[in-house]
């Protein structure tokens, strides 16, 4: 019996576990408004909008919004490439870098199908008259050049993006999503764990520009982000990272680097890149993934984690009823 992983059967699994979803929650957003249609005459501005409002909301909770406790949250999580907890002012989250193969693309071209069926006319023709347009990042099988996509920490504006499958990038961003008085991520703690996967692993140096490797506290009179970066090799013999953590307060456009690698010839791992500027930029491009296991802590309370990259808008014209999740013209 051949128990080998084939990764394009896992893919296509995946993929097919996702449009069960999607599908579903097109069923039921279709429910919910015939649900509606049955009193929509009575007031009809009244219901125009409740239509409206029920349509923008079964979307934005489908594929937007992600679960924060229960089975939903499980779901989602099997979705997404990455995992992730958060209460009070701190989350974590969790993933492997690189993404697992085809993960990452499964999920953008799920996200394009479910698209294609909300942005339908004749599936729109249903609703009487709600207009849907759901805009997706659209990768090169859909005619897009989108390799990866984003996750917004609301509401401290801080956007957790899978760049693509080897690169991930941490930063401040200034949305709707976002309040206006929490863009300020001063005294935020950002802990981030390189955890090896694989025992064949051989990293031995740890290089920083400038150096050298800082390894300073915590220190509550410094206003700007504190930085611990630490590596976890305990899986592989032949690894020797020292320092094994990097640490210090650096402004978001500092320009630090710190590379972990193997100086030998014919090392067995690939360099793990590290760069703090306009945010942190974490790249390891490798057959072999690591573990990313991250925790930020904001002086806000972390009240919501959603998709960054997708926009919405519900419109009725006959009542000039507009619903986005980004700006309105």
């Amino acid at each position: 019996m051949d128990l080998a992983v084939n990764p394009m059967r896992d893919r296509g699994i995946f993929f097919i576990l996702i449009i069960l979803y999607l599908i579903l929650s097109l069923v039921l957003l279709r429910s919910v408004v015939e649900s509606n249609d049955r009193s929509r005459d009575t007031f009809p501005e009244k219901n125009a909008l409740a239509r409206a409002q029920n349509r923008f909301n079964n979307i934005y909770r489908s594929v937007i919004d992600l679960d924060k406790t229960g089975a939903n949250k499980n779901f989602d999580q099997r979705l997404i490439p990455l995992s992730f907890e958060f209460d009070q002012n701190a989350i974590d989250i969790n993933q492997y870098l690189p993404v697992k193969e085809g993960s990452l693309e499964t999920y953008l071209d799920a996200l394009s199908i479910y698209a294609l069926f909300v942005n339908d006319t004749n599936y729109a023709n249903l609703y009487d008259g709600v207009q849907t347009t759901l805009q997706t990042p659209k990768t090169a099988d859909w005619g897009g050049t989108q390799t990866g996509i984003g996750f917004l920490i609301a509401p401290t504006c801080l956007a957790y993006r899978l760049v693509d499958d080897n690169t991930t990038f941490v930063h401040p961003k200034n949305t709707p999503a976002c309040r206006t008085d929490a863009y300020d991520l001063n005294r935020s703690t950002w802990d981030i764990n390189l955890i090896a996967d694989s025992a064949s692993e051989d990293w031995n140096r740890i290089t920083c520009t400038p150096g050298p490797c800082p390894q300073n506290a915590h220190n509550p009179l410094d206003n700007r982000p504190y930085f611990r970066i630490q590596t976890h090799t305990t899986i592989c013999p032949a690894c020797n990272i020292v320092p094994s953590t990097v640490s210090g307060h650096f402004d978001l456009n500092s320009n630090q680097q710190i590379v972990i690698d193997n100086s030998a010839p014919g090392a067995s791992s690939k360099p793990i890149t590290i760069t703090i500027l306009d945010g942190l930029r974490i790249q390891h491009t490798d057959t072999k993934s690591l573990f990313l296991q991250s925790r930020f802590t904001v002086s806000k309370r972390i009240e919501d984690f959603s998709v960054d990259d997708l926009n919405l808008h519900v419109q009725i014209t006959d009542h000039n009823i507009q619903l986005s999740n980004q700006p309105l013209p």
